[in-house]
Protein backbone atom coordinates (compact mmCIF):
# COMPACT_ATOMS: atom_id res chain seq x y z
CA UNK A 1 0.00 0.00 0.00
CA UNK A 2 2.70 2.31 1.47
CA UNK A 3 6.12 2.98 1.43
CA UNK A 4 7.58 6.06 3.36
CA UNK A 5 11.54 7.20 4.59
CA UNK A 6 11.51 9.68 7.48
CA UNK A 7 14.73 11.09 9.20
CA UNK A 8 14.59 10.84 12.72
CA UNK A 9 17.53 9.56 14.83
CA UNK A 10 15.63 6.81 17.39
CA UNK A 11 17.41 6.38 20.08
CA UNK A 12 17.23 3.63 23.11
CA UNK A 13 15.50 5.71 26.10
CA UNK A 14 16.04 3.09 28.20
CA UNK A 15 20.31 3.68 27.93
CA UNK A 16 20.34 7.21 28.74
CA UNK A 17 20.48 9.84 31.77
CA UNK A 18 18.59 12.74 30.68
CA UNK A 19 16.28 15.38 31.54
CA UNK A 20 12.66 14.32 31.50
CA UNK A 21 11.89 17.11 29.23
CA UNK A 22 14.89 16.85 27.06
CA UNK A 23 12.95 13.19 26.96
CA UNK A 24 9.51 14.06 26.58
CA UNK A 25 10.00 17.00 23.64
CA UNK A 26 12.02 14.07 21.39
CA UNK A 27 9.17 11.74 22.18
CA UNK A 28 6.52 14.29 21.03
CA UNK A 29 8.30 15.55 18.18
CA UNK A 30 9.54 11.95 17.02
CA UNK A 31 5.20 10.91 17.49
CA UNK A 32 3.66 13.95 15.62
CA UNK A 33 6.79 13.77 12.82
CA UNK A 34 5.58 10.34 11.89
CA UNK A 35 1.80 11.02 12.10
CA UNK A 36 2.57 14.21 9.81
CA UNK A 37 4.17 12.11 7.46
CA UNK A 38 2.26 8.93 7.04
CA UNK A 39 -0.98 10.55 7.01
CA UNK A 40 -1.46 12.59 4.22
CA UNK A 41 -0.21 9.73 2.25
CA UNK A 42 -2.56 7.21 3.42
CA UNK A 43 -5.54 6.35 1.17
CA UNK A 44 -8.77 7.17 1.64
CA UNK A 45 -9.73 3.13 2.77
CA UNK A 46 -7.64 0.96 4.47
CA UNK A 47 -8.14 -2.79 4.27
CA UNK A 48 -8.88 -4.78 7.73
CA UNK A 49 -5.64 -6.21 8.62
CA UNK A 50 -2.42 -4.59 7.80
CA UNK A 51 0.72 -5.67 8.28
CA UNK A 52 3.56 -2.73 9.00
CA UNK A 53 7.37 -2.98 8.50
CA UNK A 54 9.95 -0.39 10.46
CA UNK A 55 12.77 -0.22 9.96
CA UNK A 56 15.30 1.24 11.62
CA UNK A 57 18.62 2.76 9.51
CA UNK A 58 21.26 4.32 11.45
CA UNK A 59 25.26 4.07 11.53
CA UNK A 60 25.65 1.21 14.08
CA UNK A 61 23.34 -1.74 15.14
CA UNK A 62 21.74 -1.76 18.04
CA UNK A 63 20.66 -4.85 19.93
CA UNK A 64 17.34 -6.24 18.97
CA UNK A 65 15.24 -5.32 21.95
CA UNK A 66 16.62 -1.50 22.21
CA UNK A 67 15.77 -1.33 18.36
CA UNK A 68 12.37 -1.86 19.09
CA UNK A 69 12.68 0.75 22.06
CA UNK A 70 14.35 3.15 19.87
CA UNK A 71 11.02 3.09 17.67
CA UNK A 72 8.46 3.43 20.24
CA UNK A 73 6.98 6.90 19.28
CA UNK A 74 7.34 6.38 15.49
CA UNK A 75 5.19 3.17 16.47
CA UNK A 76 2.76 5.67 18.63
CA UNK A 77 3.12 8.03 15.48
CA UNK A 78 2.03 5.68 13.61
CA UNK A 79 -0.80 4.40 15.69
CA UNK A 80 -1.92 8.31 15.07
CA UNK A 81 -2.27 8.78 11.95
CA UNK A 82 -4.38 5.22 11.30
CA UNK A 83 -6.60 6.37 13.71
CA UNK A 84 -6.31 2.88 15.70
CA UNK A 85 -4.75 1.78 19.01
CA UNK A 86 -1.50 0.88 18.75
CA UNK A 87 -1.99 -2.45 20.22
CA UNK A 88 -5.09 -3.61 18.00
CA UNK A 89 -5.08 -7.43 16.68
CA UNK A 90 -5.47 -6.18 13.22
CA UNK A 91 -1.74 -5.16 12.73
CA UNK A 92 0.68 -6.91 12.48
CA UNK A 93 3.93 -5.17 13.30
CA UNK A 94 7.93 -6.26 11.92
CA UNK A 95 10.81 -5.24 12.74
CA UNK A 96 14.52 -4.44 11.18
CA UNK A 97 17.53 -2.46 11.10
CA UNK A 98 19.72 -1.73 7.97
CA UNK A 99 23.22 0.24 8.56
CA UNK A 100 23.48 3.11 7.23
CA UNK A 101 24.99 6.13 6.31
CA UNK A 102 22.30 8.78 7.51
CA UNK A 103 19.85 7.99 9.81
CA UNK A 104 15.83 7.59 9.41
CA UNK A 105 13.37 5.28 9.85
CA UNK A 106 11.48 3.09 6.76
CA UNK A 107 7.76 2.43 6.99
CA UNK A 108 6.11 0.13 4.84
CA UNK A 109 2.19 -0.83 5.23
CA UNK A 110 0.90 -3.70 3.05
CA UNK A 111 -2.17 -6.02 3.00
CA UNK A 112 -2.09 -8.73 5.86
Amino acid sequence: ILKISIPIRTQNEQNTREHWGTRARRAREQRRFAAMALKPRLPDTLPRKLRILITRCGPRMMDPDGSIASLKHVIDGIADALEIDDGDPRLERLYGQVVDSEYSVEITIQNR
